[in-house]
């Protein structure tokens, strides 16, 4: 980009000329349009399209000096990574071009945990790109931005973990030269990673005093860059102490009008004592980033080895309640699987490492007296995934694959054993960050009998010997170790595994003494491949539920298929396409979803009508076409093929609550958790139905399992606040809310929270403020929004509120909203009572419940 008044080039991301400090004029470029320019390339960079016939994009993660980078499935190697489009003026230069490449080839050379690998530099169609390792998690510039500043036990923690990158860099001669908060990744187990190594000095242009600079940015630049000299490992140690200071202070060490003024400051200005700014930074830690930031770099640390060393001595004088200690990684996060008919609740997810949420996790779960309540009377039994012992990767599918199969088989006879399921186990150790490999090992054992309570643990192997499948399995009482019963099973007439689970389930019940009932209806699928891409459409599905990316619907689907393609009798696949559209329909509300819905759901059924998972799909499909009675039969029949299936009861209890039977549905949801899926859905529906029926005890009391379960979920901390305020134990939701506010206070429920809490404490003025123009948002947060207005006497808006949801929430929701239990029992719609037309609403909704009570309350 020229200056339009001294003529000097400039790169393209510059706001300000480098030489004149005159300001450029910039550039609209929208997220993906760009692509359109690029020489040679035909088509655009969007979700779903596939560049150099490899990469499948998934979405755009920004753009920069160099270019856009895009997160994408590379489908050679079938891994996630990051793609990086060179900008064309950047790739157009042949000698750019030969320092990208050796570049490249020096950071290639880096592997170390705190360094983003670089993978390779190619060419596709005159576009010039990167790939890159791809991480999940936040940059530390917005974490500075969210959090205002980090605690000195934060910033050791992570500046430590840059030191540590930077010292196996300078060890090879490799110099970041652009090192920024913005190229520091951090993951959500709180690992730190260095971005972009070797590429900024592929970069190197015209500069602030007319020799060469890097293009970097001005306010994390050394005085020894400003000035166009050479780089070395000790302007990356600069770099970092202006990083430091930002971090403890959380504001930049220089700010300018322009880079170059900017520039300037970093070869003239002394930098101020972060303790001015943050009278809470110990000295040492202060003494530190000064010498980091000293003028002559002869002054400064030499090496990062030797400033790592002084981060570790500076964090070990940290009082040890600030310290944040390194945690083992934890086990990949899989898929939880969850009953058709609603959605998951949106739940914020932080990827930020803070000493509030560690305290919180050690707190609530750590230090928790007891493990969860498993029903008294009967045995339990936690089945972890299976080891595959095969030596074949793709058969990867089946350690998840088979619990799925046999914990069904295990559950059948009468109710007498509880089973956890395995996803729950699995989340467990995730938690207490425990390594996933050693599933079989003393200490995660030990874990998961303490957590759960659990009396028994089943470990499992598969092998092929001689192509022949074999499962070999060991049952463990969970607090002895002490092998109960083990055994081997091994395939006869052409047995798949998959097809194994019967004789299996048979075995280790008969090792628990408990009778084994045959299986009346069809689960599987004889083809282990069709389960297999079973697996994938669900997985797909649980995402699409999360983050509502079409794509990743619509590959869910295609999944499914594909399934159907090996198996055309294969009724779980098509139940799993009536899923899928299930949920597309609750987010785009189109009848042509609605009757897709359906249509699968049929399809299965047609198969399989002894398949309680497509009774149940059917419930659903008839319920939200507002046939409750068809709808009803369908339940019913579900129930009555798998009363002890957890997942069943779960939508029975869904289908009770949508409809306002709020006693009723409790009785299911608490079979749902006796029956081994203690989840946080069950305790949170079953939390709302104690609260809708006036129970606030309870619902305070589930609420706080809630809190036990995943105790850094923010969403779940508020949930417990606005529970804690129905059992008007206000001072104790003010101390949650507080909590989270610390942690993200750019949470919107926050917001709606604090304003219940100030109604019922008859703050008036503040409550309204906080909540704003609550009637352009009636649905998302209805109730909180009606109970404010009850509650503050303004009985107009409480009541047009109240009336706009009975008339149109169903739709919006796909609940009934302000059924009678709801307006009768809770106090927040005591001021009302004596309104007429509260008294005709009530009137309306008792009518209406006690005649589903008579209608579906046999259930």
């Amino acid at each position: 980009m020229k200056c339009p008044k001294c003529d000097s080039e400039n790169p393209e991301s510059s706001r300000y000329c480098g030489n004149c400090a005159a300001p450029l004029a910039q550039k609209e470029v929208s997220s993906l349009s760009r692509t359109k320019t690029l020489e040679g390339f035909e088509g655009e960079l969007e979700r779903g399209n596939v560049f150099a016939g490899r990469y499948e994009v998934i979405e755009e993660l920004g753009s920069g000096g160099m270019g856009q980078v895009y997160k994408v499935y590379d489908k050679k190697i079938k891994e996630i990574v990051a793609l990086k489009l060179i900008r064309p003026e950047l790739a157009a230069k042949p000698k750019t071009v030969e320092r990208f490449q050796e570049e490249i080839r020096l950071a290639r050379k880096i592997i170390h945990k705190n360094i983003c690998r670089m993978y390779d530099l190619h060419e596709e169609q005159g576009t010039l790109h990167i790939t890159m390792e791809y991480i999940a998690g936040e940059d530390l510039k917005s974490m500075i931005r969210m959090m205002g500043k980090l605690s000195p036990g934060q910033t050791t923690f992570i500046g430590k973990q840059v030191c540590a990158g930077l010292a196996e860099a300078h060890k090879l001669g490799i110099v970041h030269r652009d090192l920024k908060p913005k190229n520091i990744m951090v993951d959500r187990e709180g690992n730190a990673r260095i971005m972009d190594f070797g590429l900024a000095r592929s970069l190197e242009e015209k500069g602030i005093t007319g020799g060469r600079f890097m293009i970097g940015t001005a306010e994390y630049m050394s005085p020894e860059q400003a000035e166009g000299q050479k780089a070395d490992n000790r302007s990356d140690i600069y770099s970092l102490g202006v990083i430091l200071f930002e971090m403890v202070t959380g504001r930049l060490l220089f700010e300018g009008e322009t880079a170059l003024s900017v520039a300037v400051k970093h070869k003239t200005e002394l930098p101020p004592d972060p303790r001015k700014l943050n009278p809470e930074i110990p000295e040492a830690l202060a003494k530190a980033i000064l010498r980091c930031l000293e003028k002559d770099k002869e002054k400064r640390y030499q090496t990062a080895e030797t400033l790592l060393a002084e981060l570790d001595e500076i964090e070990k004088e940290l009082p040890s309640k600030e310290r944040v200690f390194a945690q083992k990684k934890p086990s990949a996060q899989r898929e939880v699987t969850q009953p058709p008919g609603h959605k998951k609740i949106p739940i914020p997810v932080l990827a930020v490492l803070t000493v509030a949420i560690l305290a919180i996790i050690f707190w609530r779960l750590l230090l928790r007296k007891g493990p969860i309540s498993l029903p008294a009377g009967k045995p339990s039994l936690a089945v972890l995934y299976f080891k595959n012992n095969t030596g074949e990767k793709e058969l990867d599918h089946l350690r998840q694959a088979l619990p799925d199969n046999l914990i069904p088989e295990l559950r059948r006879p009468q109710g007498n054993l509880t089973v956890l399921n395995t996803d729950y186990i699995d989340t467990i150790l995730s938690k207490l960050h425990l390594e996933e490999a050693p599933s079989y090992s003393s200490e995660n054992q030990k874990a998961i009998a303490a957590r759960t309570g659990v009396k028994y643990i089943l470990l499992g192997r598969y092998f092929k010997p001689a192509e022949k499948p074999r499962i070999i399995y060991e049952l463990k009482d969970a607090r002895t170790e002490e092998v109960v019963g083990q055994g081997t099973i091994d395939s006869q007439g052409g047995k798949d595994f998959l097809q194994m689970t019967e004789e299996l389930a048979k075995r280790i019940l008969a090792d628990l003494n408990l009778p084994a009932e045959p299986r009346s209806s069809k689960v599987t699928t004889p083809s282990d491949l069709a389960y297999k891409y079973y697996q994938l459409g669900r997985r797909l599905v649980e995402i699409y539920k999360e983050d509502e990316e079409i794509q990743n619907f619509m590959e869910a689907v295609d999944w499914y298929k594909k399934s159907i393609q090996i198996d055309p009798g294969f009724a779980l696949a098509y139940w799993g396409l009536g899923d899928a559209y299930q949920n597309l329909y609750v987010a785009t509300k189109k009848p042509e979803d609605l009757e897709l819905t359906l249509h699968y759901y049929e399809q299965a059924y047609q198969i399989n009508r002894d398949s309680a998972g497509a009774n149940a799909g059917l419930g659903w499909a008839y319920f939200l076409k507002g046939d409750n009675d068809t709808a009803y039969q369908y339940f019913k029949k579900a129930l009555e093929l798998e009363p002890e299936d957890p997942s069943i009861n779960y939508n029975i209890g869904s289908f009770l609550k949508s409809i306002g039977l709020f006693e009723k549905a409790i009785k299911y949801y608490s079979n749902a958790i006796n029956m081994g899926e203690p989840s946080l859905g069950n305790y949170q529906l079953r939390a709302r139905c104690y609260e809708s029926s006036g129970k606030t005890e309870e619902a305070v009391a589930n609420a706080k399992k809630m809190m036990d379960l995943e105790p850094e979920n923010l969403g779940t901390v508020l949930f417990y606040a606005r529970m804690l305020i129905a059992h008007k134990k206000y001072v104790e939701a003010e101390k949650e809310i507080g909590i989270v506010e610390k942690l993200n206070p750019d949470i919107p429920e926050i917001k709606y929270t604090n304003a219940l809490l100030l109604a019922v404490r008859g703050e008036k003025e503040k409550a309204l403020a906080m909540i704003g123009e609550a009637k352009k948002e009636p649905y998302m947060y209805t109730y909180l929004f009606s109970r404010v207005y009850a509650i503050l006497g303004l009985k107009d808006e409480a009541i047009e509120i109240i009336k706009l949801g009975i008339e149109k929430g169903f739709h919006e929701t796909q609940d009934y909203l302000y059924e009678y239990p709801i307006l009768e029992n809770n106090y927040f719609y005591d001021p009302l009572r004596d309104d007429p037309r509260f008294i005709e609403i009530l009137g309306q909704q008792e009518k209406k419940y006690n005649d589903n009570l008579r209608k579906y309350g046999a259930l």
